[in-house]
């Protein structure tokens, strides 16, 4: 019996806490006690370390002369005192290299022990060295003597002009320039005795504490346990249905908290029976809400329909009035009621309400599934809106879909205890198929955003692989044009010297004009040819196209890059074509001169050295082929299995590894095939097969305009170019009638009178008033003038347009005498009708 109880004690809670207690404290004034003597060692030490850095310092700095010059007699009365200081045991000068030089000492016998010689060994970077000695430890300090350098005109730089001193040898590096070593030794002795008293002090304090807390510790086990106790005895009780029992209440510590508590027990666990009643009620419901929603999606997959599912069978669990549906809007991804059940109007609570990200973020903590709000008093505009319409209680469900800001579902009730603990999480359950619908829709949105993002990327890369032959055509069209505007400049200058010497026949004179004719000819010619290439994007729609045809007007579109700056880089190009009659495809003209002009440019890039370019275009029963063959460099296999993709180039930085890829989509998009055949070093082949279309239909010739005998007409010329004036004034003066020439809209329109001319000739852009305003103005006041546009643009425009606007006809510059002729026929005509009339 007497064991037992011995072993029940030995367990007991009272002589656990007595120990834990105990060690605590016990381990808390042994730390105390470390942590004291740490401390108190540690600064005592610090002091005596940085005191004695700063003697040995001052030495140091006071011995540079003496030790430079070895008066030892000057040497040793400097070093004197610091001998005498405290803790000092010895202070000694050596040489630089090693030799002592003197020496004052306090202490010989530990002076000893620390070593008479100096050993620069075993010491930190500042020249420390700890000694351990018999009854206390000693620090031995050692700090170069530095040759400061010399200063125009100072005491140190005589001193070392007259002794000659040199770097030291031996000890030290040359860049030192040591002369000697000043090394002092101190005893730790001081703070040896400081730390031991330290440590007794702390030792009596840890034995006054620990009597002080046993006293301490023994009544207050006593009176934690013995309640703890009583409480033990009544929880047997309760767990034997024995509720009828309490505990006595003595004050409001804890220990009272915790009798009241036990006497709460009885009385929770009829709650808990009853709570347990009611949670598998609402277990029940749950049940068959989840099962009436699984039901319903497979019909619905609209948010606003699997809402409508989610919101009834919310109402039907929680007892509440009112479901609804936040979901981010604006810039700010803040959060906006959208749909509603019963429906908007909730009072002043309607689609489009805030529900702030600020807001929400006090009112829901972390990682919780739902969260109930008591509305009064009201925290915000929105809780004020549904507590003035009636409403005392709401519970926020989060609808967290990946990668998107989370929605939010609101309910709400006029009962302001609504919404317990297991409703909510059953409505968080629920909403997870509204959380779904929600995150299909998103997905939707963000795939419709990439698609949309993705078009515009090929718009951009195709604008850019557009640009880029732009740029190539660029070059050659000035080469062009420098050519025919040196051939005009020079025959001009050449007339213009003739004329000067009066040494000009007619026959030169014709000659030289009929030059400058034919080269401005040409210009007009490349500038047509530009605006048939760059006419491309103004329609899509398929036309018969002569293969050949647009074969050759890819050769010319190149030559400048495979003839002239092929020339300049010292390359010789030989590009041929060989082309059938007959070659008619269906399609678009400016695609299908691209594709040649890419193989084209390939083939020129393919031969850094020069060499031959050979298209052939030729039908094959119901196909027609087009092959652009080099000898160049060529290709292996695994270049040419990639040959076609995206940005893919062997050009490195010269290249954008689009062009290939643009014509293998046209000739796809014209319902042909593109094939490569290529070995390294003899060259590649490329060979396009589209079908074989129906030629274009023949149109009829067009009548030569009659001759009309014109009378002398009352022109107005309108340009704000002069030299483009000029030219026209001259030109209508040439032909014998009256011309009259203004520089802007402005000042035409405002000398021009209703019947005064017969013919307007003005150009389009230009400042103030357009020729398009000029014209709709006349044509106001004058249906009977005839009105003619002389613009760069005149092949691109809409004829619709022009007859809007007024006009009779349109010339293209640059325009021939025979252009202005036309014109002047026109109007006599018109005029010759209008008589008639």
């Amino acid at each position: 019996m007497k064991r037992w109880n011995a072993s029940r004690v030995a367990h007991s809670l009272h002589a656990r806490m007595a120990v834990l207690l105990g060690l605590s404290v016990l381990a808390a004034g042994i730390g105390f006690e470390l942590l004291l003597v740490t401390l108190v060692h540690r600064s005592l030490e610090q002091e005596l370390l940085a005191r004695s850095r700063a003697m040995v310092s001052l030495a140091a700095s006071q011995a540079y002369t003496t030790l430079a010059v070895s008066d030892t007699l000057e040497l040793g009365d400097q070093i004197s005192h610091l001998a005498m200081e405290s803790d000092v045991i010895g202070i000694a000068a050596y040489r630089a290299d090693g030799r002592l030089l003197v020496a004052r000492l306090s202490d010989e016998k530990r002076w000893d022990v620390a070593g008479p010689k100096l050993d620069l060994r075993m010491r930190d970077a500042k020249g420390l060295r700890r000694v351990h000695a018999p009854g206390s430890p000693l620090l031995d300090l050692v700090v170069p003597v530095i040759r400061r350098a010399p200063t125009a005109g100072g005491p140190v730089a005589e001193a070392a002009e007259v002794f000659g001193l040199a770097p030291p040898k031996g000890v030290g590096s040359r860049s030192d320039r040591g002369i000697g070593w000043i090394r002092l030794v101190v005893s730790g002795e001081r703070v040896e005795h400081a730390v031991g008293i330290a440590a007794r002090l702390g030792l009596i304090v840890l034995l006054i504490t620990l009597a002080i807390a046993v006293l301490s510790l023994s009544a207050l086990v006593r009176m934690v346990v013995r309640p703890l106790r009583d409480a033990g005895a009544l929880a047997h009780e309760i767990a034997e249905g024995q509720l009828e029992r309490r505990l006595p209440v003595r004050g409001e510590d804890e220990l009272a908290a915790l009798a009241q508590a036990m006497n709460s027990m009885a009385v929770a666990l009829v709650d808990a029976r009853q709570l347990g009643h009611d949670e598998a009620t609402a277990l029940r419901n749950a049940t068959s809400a989840m099962q009436a929603i699984a039901r319903g999606a497979h019909a619905v997959r609209d948010v606003r329909g699997v809402f409508a599912l989610v919101a009834e069978q919310a109402r039907l669990v929680t007892r509440c009035e009112g479901v609804a549906l936040a979901v981010p809007s604006g810039p700010l991804h803040d959060l906006a009621l959208s749909e509603f059940d019963p429906p908007a109007p909730w009072g002043e609570v309607r689609a489009g309400t805030p529900m702030t990200r600020g807001l929400l973020n006090q009112w829901i903590a972390p990682g919780q599934a739902a969260t109930r709000l008591a509305l009064e008093p009201p925290r915000d505009a929105l809780t004020r809106k549904l507590w003035l319409d009636g409403y005392r209680s709401a519970a926020f469900v989060p609808l967290l879909t990946r990668g998107a800001t989370p929605a939010m579902l609101l309910l709400v009730a006029r009962d302001a205890n609504a919404f317990a603990e297991p409703e909510t999480q059953v409505v968080a359950a629920l909403a997870s198929h509204l959380t779904s619908a929600l995150e299909s829709a998103q997905l939707q949105e963000r795939l419709e955003r990439a698609i949309g993002e993705l078009q515009r990327t090929r718009d951009s890369l195709v604008r850019s692989e557009t640009l880029r032959l732009a740029g190539e055509m660029a070059t050659g069209v000035a080469h062009e044009f420098n050519n025919v505007l040196g051939a005009i400049l020079g025959r001009a200058q050449l007339l213009r010297r003739s004329a000067e010497k009066n040494d000009l026949p007619a026959a030169e004179l014709d000659a030289g004009l009929r030059l400058i004719e034919r080269a401005a000819g040409d210009g007009a010619e490349t500038v047509s040819r530009l605006r048939q290439f760059g006419r491309s994007a103004e329609s899509s729609e398929s036309t018969a196209v002569d293969l050949a045809e647009v074969a050759h007007d890819a050769l010319e579109f190149t030559r400048p890059r495979w003839s002239n700056a092929a020339q300049a880089a010292g390359r010789t190009l030989h590009v041929s074509l060989d082309a059938e009659e007959g070659c008619w495809v269906s399609g678009r003209p400016h695609e299908l001169r691209e594709v040649f002009t890419n193989l084209i440019l390939n083939a020129v890039d393919a031969l850094p050295r020069g060499g031959d370019v050979a298209i052939h275009v030729h039908r094959d029963g119901p196909r027609v082929v087009a092959e652009v063959k080099d000898d160049g460099v060529g290709m292996d296999e695994s270049v040419r299995q990639h040959l076609f993709e995206p940005f893919f180039t062997t050009k490195g930085a010269a290249g954008a590894g689009l062009g290939l890829s643009v014509v293998y989509g046209i000739v796809q998009r014209h319902g042909g095939s593109i094939r490569v055949f290529s070995r390294v070093g003899v060259g590649s082949r490329f060979e396009v097969v589209l079908p074989l279309g129906e030629p274009r239909a023949a149109t009829a010739p067009v009548a030569n305009r009659p001759t009309v005998e014109v009378r002398r007409l009352r022109v107005m010329v309108v340009d704000d170019e002069p030299a483009v004036r000029d030219l026209l004034r001259d030109m209508v003066a040439a032909l014998g009638h009256d011309v009259e020439a203004y520089e802007s809209g402005v000042e035409a329109f405002k000398h021009y009178r209703p019947g005064s001319i017969d013919l307007l000739l003005t150009d389009l852009g230009m400042p103030g008033v357009s020729g398009w305003k000029l014209s709709s103005n006349i044509r106001a006041v004058d249906p009977d003038v005839t009105i003619v546009y002389v613009t760069g643009w005149g092949e691109d425009m809409n004829l619709d347009d022009v007859r809007e606007a007024g006009a009779d006809l349109v010339i293209a510059k640059p325009f021939t005498l025979e252009d202005v002729v036309g014109a002047t026929q026109l109007a006599a005509q018109r005029g010759r009708s209008d008589r008639a009339a």
